[in-house]
């Protein structure tokens, strides 16, 4: 199989992906990485994690459980977009993580989505299920480079992907907008066509684009 028929197996259950990947915090309690479930459950764990953590993406939504199951529901057909629940041996889910992006011809893909429940007291699983994916998908998505955008002042998701081996590539200026529906969204400076004459104290951010290969991943 490719990569994207792996993707779409494990979203459609045709292949057994209970407990087939591992992670185990500073205290070596187990924890499991599974493919989000189509259902409400998920939706509402996952629109809590992104409404406590909505400043810390490109797009500050702030959705509630039905919006994202209306958004599940569009990304379950997607073969090159899966996002992992980590999740306690009691059933217990602590948090997100993804590959999204993929592309099977320059063997490339985006990690991050990264979110945990705010009161998880688990040391070091964020840790611990990021490199479980990572390796997943370098050895079973033949992948060679995954890459990510991360605000240059979010020091502690900085301090994680660099743990993981990621490097920093380049910086990028983003320009805050609004949207008719008044979600503020963050685009690229040089993807803004007309200079923001007016621009205020705070309305623009730096962003760091970082990466990691599969050659580096191996030596850490």
């Amino acid at each position: 199989m490719n990569s994207l028929e792996i993707i779409s197996n494990l979203k459609n259950g045709k292949i057994l992906n209970n407990n087939f990947l591992r992670a185990y915090d500073n205290e070596n309690n187990l924890y499991y990485l599974r493919p989000v479930k189509i259902g409400i459950d998920d939706a509402r764990n996952m629109s809590r994690w992104r409404r406590d953590f909505s400043k810390s993406f490109l797009s500050w939504i702030e959705p509630d459980e039905n919006e994202v199951l209306n958004w599940l529901q569009s990304y379950k057909d997607k073969n090159n977009d899966i996002i992992f629940i980590i999740e306690s041996e009691h059933n217990i889910s602590i948090g997100q993580i993804s590959i999204y992006n993929l592309n099977p011809l320059t063997k490339q893909a985006e990690f991050g989505r990264i979110i945990h429940d705010k009161n998880c007291k688990s040391k070091g699983i964020m840790t611990s299920a990021s490199k479980t994916l990572i390796k997943w998908a370098f050895e079973n998505l033949s992948l060679e480079k995954l890459s990510l955008e991360v605000f240059v002042d979010n020091k502690s998701a900085i301090l994680l992907y660099k743990r993981l081996g990621f490097i920093i590539d380049s910086i990028s200026v983003y320009y805050k907008t609004i949207t008719i529906d008044d979600v503020v969204t963050w685009r690229r400076f040089d993807e803004i066509t007309k200079y923001p004459k007016n621009s205020q104290q705070g309305e623009f951010r730096e962003v760091y684009e970082m990466s990691i290969n599969k050659q580096i991943f191996k030596q850490n």
